[in-house]
């Protein structure tokens, strides 16, 4: 069983099942403030770690697959969080350095691609674009 599943249903607060966007649009921080984001990719700004939004405008913008925003990964015992994953072709974004949970994920085959600190998007995206379509041909 999933940490949220775990909280959800040993929750009483009338929020529990709702979703609830970690930020809404950062002020200023929109690189390509000129591009509307469509609904799936929209969800997936609202609830991703602000510090994507421009990363997430320039994917969705290159027509990468849509994401899953906040997936939880790992064996049954133990499950992390990424910030961004695409299961299929086993590809996430992560913020921070956990370092067993970036292990678990290289072990598994998975591409981690890291947002941590200072990043440049357009290269970060170009990476990510690569591994996820190259996953799949």
């Amino acid at each position: 069983m999933r940490m949220a599943e775990i909280w959800t249903r040993r929750s009483d607060d009338p929020f529990a099942g709702t979703l609830i966007p970690l930020a809404g649009p950062v002020p200023g921080k929109t690189a390509d403030a000129g591009l509307e984001l469509g609904p799936e990719w929209s969800l997936v700004r609202d609830y991703t770690d602000p510090v994507l939004a421009q990363l997430i405008a320039i994917m969705a913008r290159e027509g990468v697959d849509v994401p899953e925003a906040g997936a939880e990964v790992g064996p049954d015992e133990s499950v992390w969080q990424v910030e961004l994953a695409w299961p299929d072709t086993k590809v996430a974004v992560v913020v921070d350095i956990d370092a067993d949970r970036d292990e678990w994920l290289e072990k598994h085959g998975w591409t981690v691609a890291s947002a941590e600190g200072a990043f440049e998007p357009d290269t970060l995206a170009r990476e990510i674009e690569d591994a996820v379509k190259g996953s799949t041909q």
